[in-house]
């Protein structure tokens, strides 16, 4: 027990050094932008006034891949999967470095992101 609770923090601050750079999430029908940092995700969206900002809790890297490739950010409402790989909103033609899947009480919202 004591080797996996050394493990996972191993990973929290490998992430916390891959994740220096700003994350930039979307998605597409509905419309949604999230921006995440250190400290802050902030949520946006042409339905509401104006954007909503989290304090981050956590960041933990999936186990099993290497640093940056899969992780979960973490507020006290919501949550931010992402996985690296190709990704397309499917109106534009960006593309995306990463997939995204962010949850926010009951919503879940699918997108993609790229660091910045």
């Amino acid at each position: 027990m004591k080797h996996l609770l050394f493990a996972s923090l191993i990973s929290v601050f490998s992430l916390s050094n891959a994740f220096a750079a700003t994350l930039n999430c979307g998605g597409t029908e509905p419309f949604w932008g999230l921006k995440v940092t250190d400290k802050m995700m902030t949520f946006s969206s042409p339905e509401l006034e104006k954007p909503v900002s989290l304090k981050v809790i956590s960041k933990t890297e999936a186990a099993g891949f290497t640093a940056g490739f899969a992780f979960v950010v973490k507020s006290k409402f919501s949550s931010l999967s992402v996985i690296a790989g190709e990704c397309n909103d499917g109106m534009s033609d960006e593309v995306y470095s990463h997939h995204a899947i962010y949850e926010n009480g009951g919503a879940v919202l699918a997108g993609c992101c790229n660091l910045k």
